[in-house]
């Protein structure tokens, strides 16, 4: 779970032929670290300290600091990529397949 991941929102994108394509584009939610002893903090809001984050099986809940209440889910990318995928309300669990508005953020 320790690292630094970088976010990108899924959203709709350009049309092509008269189709929306989706793409991702950079998250409010910007890079974030997470320490091994649950410890985070957030680059683009550092004003706003550090928190904790909690995980439990696949889920993990970030309390207080930059992103109080925010709900994610781990998973890996066919590739083998960790990342944390959030909902776009952020403090409601993500849906189980991936959606328009969810935050992906992998770590690097």
């Amino acid at each position: 779970m320790a690292g630094s991941y970088q976010c990108q929102q899924l959203r709709y994108g350009t049309t092509v032929n008269g189709i929306r394509q989706s793409s991702y584009v950079s998250s409010a939610l910007g890079v974030f670290e997470i320490d091994a002893d649950g410890a985070y903090r957030s680059v683009l809001y550092a004003a706003k300290g550090t928190g904790r984050v909690r995980v439990d099986a696949s889920t993990v809940r970030f309390e207080g600091g930059p992103y109080p209440d925010t709900i994610g889910v781990t998973g890996t990318t066919s590739s083998g990529s960790f990342h944390i995928r959030f909902s776009g309300s952020l403090t409601e669990a993500p849906a189980p397949d991936l959606r328009f508005n969810d935050h992906m953020c992998y770590r690097k």
